[in-house]
């Protein structure tokens, strides 16, 4: 050993280890990214828009059975939770939707992983909003209808959003951010 490697002989791996430890870490990287779901940016965003539709018409369906069972005029009921929707969308949901497209895609890898679709924080959310809407349904907190009217509100810019998550995906000059730069 040279002097100067003595002071740190605790640290100091031998080549041999060097180069094993270097295969191990390498063979691990290779093994997570021939077992990682990746998928092309477009396809995250329909995925993605697929989804949100899928929860905004479950809410949606949910939402007009809670009102049909306790208004008297549940047309007239759900119309107008589409109308403060569509305020909703306009006012916050739009934001959200574009940041996430936008955050889709300027993700660093061609095909990122396909749980890339959220940010943890999106992730957290969600699992919130669902466990509230679960405790708010079966504590009673809220009168059915009026629950059937908060999913309505909710629904109506998931819906909106989701066709601009799969309109973008769909879109090839968008959706494939040009290499030319």
């Amino acid at each position: 050993m040279r002097p100067w490697e003595i002071r740190n002989s605790h640290t100091y791996r031998f080549p041999q280890q060097r180069d094993e430890t270097e295969k191990v870490n390498a063979g691990t990287r290779n093994l997570f990214e021939r077992c990682k779901p990746a998928t092309p940016k477009p396809i995250l965003l329909i995925v993605a828009g697929s989804l949100w539709a899928f929860a905004g018409g479950m809410l949606a369906f949910r939402g007009y059975a809670l009102i049909v069972e306790g208004h008297a005029d549940p047309v007239l009921f759900a119309l107008a939770g589409a109308g403060a929707g569509v305020v909703f969308f306009i006012a916050m949901f739009r934001a959200i939707a574009d940041r996430y497209i936008a955050r889709i895609l300027t993700l660093q890898s061609e095909r990122p992983c396909f749980f890339s679709l959220f940010s943890l924080r999106g992730y957290v959310t969600m699992a919130f909003m669902i466990g509230l809407g679960v405790t708010l349904r079966s504590i009673s907190a809220i009168p059915r209808d009026d629950l059937g009217g908060v999913y309505f509100v909710i629904a109506v810019p998931l819906l909106f959003s989701s066709v601009r998550f799969i309109r973008t995906g769909f879109s090839t000059n968008s959706a494939v951010p040009s290499q030319e730069a």
